[in-house]
C-alpha cells in the first residue's frame, strides 16, 4: 500500500515537473522571439540615425550653407568697404 502511494506521488511530480519543464522551455522560445525583434529593431534605428548623421553633417557644412545662401537668397559678404566695426 505505501509502495503504491510512494509511486503514485513519484509519477505525479514527474508529471508535475515535465509540465513545467514544458512551460519554462515556451516561455523561453517566446522570450527569444521577442529579444529577437528587438535587437532587429534596435540594428534599424542604428542604420537610420546613422543616415541622419550624415544628413546633419552635410546640412551643417560651412561651405554648403554659404552655396545656398549664395544661390538660392541671393546673399553675399559686403564689400569691405561698407562694413563698420561698432564696439561696446
Amino acid at each position: 500500500m505505501i509502495k503504491a502511494f510512494l509511486t503514485l506521488a513519484l509519477l505525479v511530480g514527474l508529471i508535475v515537473s515535465s509540465v513545467a519543464l514544458v512551460d519554462a522551455r515556451q516561455e523561453s522560445r517566446v522570450q527569444f522571439i521577442a529579444l529577437s525583434k528587438l535587437e532587429r529593431e534596435r540594428d534599424q534605428l542604428d542604420v537610420e540615425y546613422g543616415k541622419l548623421k550624415i544628413q546633419q553633417a552635410m546640412l551643417t557644412d560651412t561651405n554648403r550653407i554659404e552655396v545656398e545662401a549664395a544661390e538660392k537668397l541671393k546673399l553675399a559678404f559686403p564689400d569691405p568697404a561698407k562694413v563698420e566695426m561698432i564696439e561696446r
